[in-house]
């Protein structure tokens, strides 16, 4: 059973693959693989949260670029052979990148609140890879990092709470999908 973000991704891609897939051949033909750009993705999002509330600008640069690198792995992935551990390993990057995003929201704010929703955070993302990614979710990193990007425009304490209760609130209805997802196969099976 497919969320209805997992749905979206999923029309995403298909648009991606349609007008991205001679990119992602050229990109293949100078050698840069999935995972190659994946890495790259990486550590543009990296980088964009650490200049999140140094550098304005820098960030937002580098946020785009690592949208659209993360962007571009999923294409090369699928115009050449997509593995396992490339799945994983974009998942995994993905996820580090919101991670980083709470770990800078607490580093300005202090409230432990974000630190109770990273937890559940996490907790969401566990069940979903512990089910070998049967379990349903909602990604939002791109609607994070998109609220980060808005952050000058309200430059508040009280968007920044906003903007991690709004994780929360999408975690925590992501786990009631899961758990939802996991009674209804515990009542069909029995």
């Amino acid at each position: 059973m497919k969320s209805f973000s997992q749905d979206i991704v999923l029309k995403f891609q298909g648009f991606k693959d349609r007008n991205l897939s001679k990119i992602g051949k050229g990109l293949l033909r100078l050698g840069i693989s999935a995972n190659i750009m994946t890495s790259i993705s990486l550590i543009l999002g990296c980088l964009s949260i650490y200049f999140l509330f140094v550098d304005y600008w820098t960030f937002f640069i580098l946020a785009i670029l690592h949208l659209l690198a993360d962007g571009l792995d999923g294409v090369i992935a699928r115009v050449s052979k997509s593995t396992a551990f490339g799945e994983y390993f974009d998942y995994l990057s993905d996820r580090l990148v919101v991670v980083l995003i709470y770990v800078s929201l607490y580093a300005i704010i202090r409230d432990y609140l974000v630190l109770i929703v990273l937890f559940f955070y996490l907790l969401n993302q566990i069940i979903y890879v512990a089910s070998k990614t049967e379990y349903p979710i909602i990604f939002y990193r791109s609607v994070g990092l998109l609220l980060m990007a808005i952050y000058p425009l309200f430059p508040l304490t009280q968007y920044l709470t906003f903007c991690y209760l709004f994780g929360g609130a999408v975690t925590m209805f992501s786990l009631t999908l899961q758990l939802k997802h996991y009674v209804e196969n515990r009542i069909r099976t029995d």
